[in-house]
């Protein structure tokens, strides 16, 4: 894998390659995006500031504290102000119809149905990587740069003439791995990735903010961005209330094994291996189902916690557990989108699966879901016989659709609804998908 170079940073194409070409950045009022515009001009960029206003409740039907954290007064104001202090054209586009229709309304269907949603994900796919880049196209630009902690790479092959020529481009891991955002771009067109500029990839976060600093951009000091933009902190449920077409009903609390335990106040309220919101009254009924004699409330410090272990929709139920029982060897995934090449290659072998933001990807094999059940139980102990099935089925697997992965470790939390991302030993992201079970 060669990357191309520009000053030091390796996720800015070299400009000896085009004529002073014109990128758009996806301008967000924070340090990153304002650091990203700042090193492209500083690199002889032509640069055009966008900034997208989402959608934002109605505060005559929810009274939100500050309606969207994204494009609210303040940030608009920043947006201006940093524009002005670059000296780039800004360009402010309404997005809140695509925004609302895609994610927000995305995001109250996954919830009522029991599933934890990713909107980040469907937000980069739909709004900043694909909606975003068609007005910047509209614009003349022919790069598209955001304020992602994420890596550019190019394959660059020997062509019969002996020049070199870009052969494909992938997306790997951030050089800061507690700042990565990799896990929320995997959704994205493979078609848009020549044109992609992640200029913070190979910096660190405290970096960035000294760059900040030293050009006095204004926004140096302000904190980070966290949390679903378009929800207040605590009020997920209220707001699922209000928007959504279903309503919120208390239910059963079970064990695994079937013994009642309670009532919840709705399943919205969970997720998937969070100990938060499980009643200490479950916890002594589920030790006295488990013959633990001469449990109360008093003891409850020195006992071990409960935690939500999977969510029955069809129900209504929350089943819950010990902490031992919230791990899991294996999980499947559904629509899977490639960015990589290897992708097809690494069937039969071993990845790297990322099933949530912040997590260290852990090793597992990776399987075709179809192909796997396909009476070729061979497969499980000799993956090279998998490789040559793989060969007789290449139009069936070109279009994959549900993959499942084998752990080498049982990992904690496989929640339906998140996303799994895949990546190769050196960090290359190989796509991903959405998890079922």
């Amino acid at each position: 894998m060669v990357t191309t170079k520009s000053s030091k940073n390796l996720s800015i194409p070299n400009l000896s390659a085009v004529k002073k070409p014109t990128v758009a950045v996806a301008l967000s009022g924070g340090v990153d995006s304002s650091v990203a515009a700042y090193l492209l001009k500083k690199e002889g960029f032509d640069v055009i500031g966008i900034f997208l206003k989402f959608w934002a409740p109605d505060p005559d039907k929810f009274q939100s504290k500050r309606g969207n954290m994204c494009c609210d007064a303040s940030t608009v104001l920043a947006v201006h102000k940093i524009a002005a202090q670059l000296d780039i054209p800004l360009k402010i586009i309404d997005s809140s119809e695509v925004f609302k229709n895609v994610v927000v309304d995305y995001y109250i269907e996954e919830y009522e149905n029991a599933r934890t949603p990713n909107p980040c994900v469907k937000c980069n796919r739909y709004i900043k990587f694909d909606f975003l880049w068609k007005e910047a196209k509209k614009l003349g630009c022919q790069y598209l740069a955001t304020g992602h902690y994420a890596r550019m790479g190019q394959k660059i092959k020997k062509t019969k003439n002996q020049e070199n020529k870009i052969n494909s481009h992938s997306i790997f891991r951030a050089k800061d791995a507690k700042k990565d955002q990799t896990y929320f771009l995997w959704g994205i067109k493979k078609e848009i990735l020549p044109h992609l500029i992640f200029p913070l990839g190979d910096l660190e976060k405290s970096e960035t903010r000294k760059i900040a600093q030293k050009a006095k951009l204004i926004t140096h000091n302000k904190a980070d961005s966290q949390g679903v933009c378009f929800v207040d902190e605590g009020e997920n449920a209220k707001f699922i209330s209000i928007f959504g077409k279903k309503l919120i009903r208390p239910g059963d609390v079970y064990d695994q094994a079937g013994h009642f335990l309670g009532r919840h106040r709705g399943l919205i309220h969970y997720t998937i291996g969070q100990k938060k919101g499980v009643e200490n009254e479950w916890t002594v009924k589920y030790l006295k189902s488990q013959k633990k004699a001469r449990i109360s409330l008093s003891q409850l410090s020195s006992l071990p916690r409960l935690y939500v272990l999977r969510l029955d929709v069809e129900k209504n139920r929350l089943i819950i557990g010990l902490d031992n029982e919230v791990f899991a060897k294996s999980l499947i995934a559904k629509d899977i989108n490639i960015l990589s090449d290897k992708f097809l290659k690494m069937m039969g072998k071993k990845v790297y699966a990322q099933i949530r933001s912040g997590q260290k990807p852990q090793l597992a094999l990776l399987a075709n879901l179809k192909t796997q059940n396909s009476n070729h139980p061979r497969f499980q102990r000799d993956p090279a016989y998998y490789q040559t099935i793989l060969k007789r089925r290449d139009k069936q697997i070109s279009k994959l659709k549900t993959i499942k992965l084998k752990f080498t470790k049982p990992v904690r939390a496989v929640t339906p609804g998140q996303s799994v991302v895949l990546y190769t030993r050196k960090g290359e992201m190989l796509g991903g998908g959405v998890i079922i079970k």
